[in-house]
């Protein structure tokens, strides 16, 4: 069983992991494009350090809105991790 656990310390399913995911990637696409608006001469670094600090709550955000739009019936998958059609 993975040991990957989540802030309240138990174990996330591969569903949850998953989810996560995407929702970190949904968060950072939004908040990456709101950062470079404000600091367009900001470099790679300076964008890491800034995500790294607003990373968790961003992503709460995100899966709120993931959680909103399921149920009004949109879903939302993560391409790189769907196998390849054949």
């Amino acid at each position: 069983m993975d040991s990957k656990t989540d802030e309240t310390g138990k174990t996330m399913t591969p569903e949850q992991k998953a989810r996560r995911k995407l929702a970190r990637k949904v968060a950072m696409a939004f908040w990456k494009a709101e950062f470079k608006k404000t600091n367009p001469k900001a470099d790679q670094a300076a964008i890491k350090a800034a995500w790294g600090t607003e990373r968790r709550a961003r992503t709460k955000t995100a899966l709120i809105a993931l959680r909103q739009l399921e149920k009004s019936g949109v879903r939302i998958d993560d391409a790189a991790e769907m196998p390849a059609a054949s």
